[in-house]
């Protein structure tokens, strides 16, 4: 079943500054991927396709992953922890593939590397969720998305909230 993707605009309660949540057949990303495992997170992830990730070899890290070449795979860093705003804390990755319509993520799972030469390790130590499924989106509509966010990173004025 292929599952609509789209954004909407919440405040991040840690920081204050509006911000685009990606919902899931009108469910949060967060809430679609967590629900019914029992595991250990701190609730209020993000998406780390917002402008909020200071280090730029993490931004670029992530944007070279969120779609990957034809019957490639990427392991995509897509939650992050929404206080700490960087890819050293609790981070969710979701194996990614492509074809020429659409876009898998075929599982998910939380990050277990050490921290050690990030971000290129991202995904390489990943404890992958037992009860994950895999969610597929229509390519055009999974861009249109990514394009909603990529209006952000590039402003001029460093505004972190979104409109």
């Amino acid at each position: 079943m292929i599952s609509r993707i789209e954004t909407n605009i919440l405040v991040n309660p840690f920081t204050n500054y509006n911000y685009y949540d990606i919902l899931i057949d009108g469910i949060s990303l967060e809430e679609t991927i967590l629900k019914n495992l029992n595991i250990e997170i701190k609730k209020g992830l993000v998406s780390t396709f917002l402008n909020w990730l200071s280090n730029p070899s993490e931004r670029e890290t992530i944007w070279k992953r969120t779609l990957p070449e034809i019957d490639q795979t990427t392991f995509l860093p897509i939650l992050m922890c929404g206080e700490d705003l960087d890819l050293l804390c609790d981070v969710i990755i979701a194996e990614t593939v492509t074809d020429n319509n659409y876009v898998y993520w075929k599982r998910f799972g939380l990050d277990i590397g050490n921290g050690e030469n990030m971000p290129k390790s991202i995904g390489k130590n990943v404890q992958w969720f037992m009860n994950s499924s895999e969610i597929i989106f229509d390519k055009n509509q999974y861009s249109e998305v990514l394009n909603k966010f990529r209006k952000y990173l590039n402003e001029e004025n460093g505004n972190l909230c979104y409109k």
